[in-house]
């Protein structure tokens, strides 16, 4: 996750909630092992004691008792470790959006964002012709010559995009647009509001395989 999206007091509370789930964890599987030992060793001692019962089988039952209780023990850390970093993760997309929000209300900051974001959807499409939906606030904002520009543009040229058009959308999109191939066949979201779901369904696999990867 991104240290660019976080001050530095949102940086040391998020290293202290990873820190501590990270040690809870520790402590978790810690325990598991100490109590599954000290049961394996009283197995042992039973084995040796008991008349009907052979050293062997006795070890046995206390594999099985160790197997079940570290399996145990890790699938509570895993979700310990998992709900710490999904609270991170949230953390990290609610100031996300709400620098998003504040990029909105520059206009001039925002003219640039929305250029970037409709040349990098109009290359998703990769047509000649593309049509560019965004909100009509937006349009007056970014001027006449938007959909030149970026049709102008170096990635979009690379990418086979010979031509622009503008469409205006009835309702606010709430920031970004959304380019389609003329025929509306192939359609690319890159509204704010897209971007932001796209970025977490990306940090929740990103979260589940470290989460997995952790603790055995």
């Amino acid at each position: 996750m991104s240290g660019d999206a976080l001050d530095s007091g949102g940086l040391q509370i998020i290293e202290s909630i990873l820190s501590d789930a990270d040690a809870q964890a520790s402590r978790i599987i810690e325990s598991a092992e100490n109590a599954a030992r000290a049961a394996r060793e009283k197995a042992r001692i039973e084995g040796e004691r008991g008349r009907d019962e052979s050293l062997a089988k006795a070890r046995e039952r206390c594999a099985k008792l160790y197997a079940q209780e570290l399996a145990t023990a890790r699938i509570e850390a895993k979700r310990l470790l998992l709900a710490a970093r999904e609270d991170v993760a949230e953390r990290v997309l609610g100031q996300l959006e709400e620098r998003l929000d504040a990029v909105r209300r520059s206009p001039e900051t925002y003219a640039r964002s929305l250029r970037n974001l409709a040349v990098e959807a109009v290359a998703a499409i990769g047509q000649p012709e593309v049509v560019v939906r965004i909100s009509p606030a937006d349009a007056a904002l970014v001027g006449d010559s938007f959909a030149s520009e970026v049709a102008s543009d170096s990635r979009a040229a690379a990418a086979g995009v010979s031509s622009v058009t503008l469409q205006l959308e009835a309702c606010d999109l709430g920031g970004g647009c959304i380019a389609q191939s003329p025929d509306g066949r192939v359609v690319y979201d890159n509204t704010y509001r897209t971007r932001m779901q796209r970025k977490r369904r990306e940090l929740r696999a990103m979260i589940v395989r470290d989460v997995m990867n952790s603790h055995g």
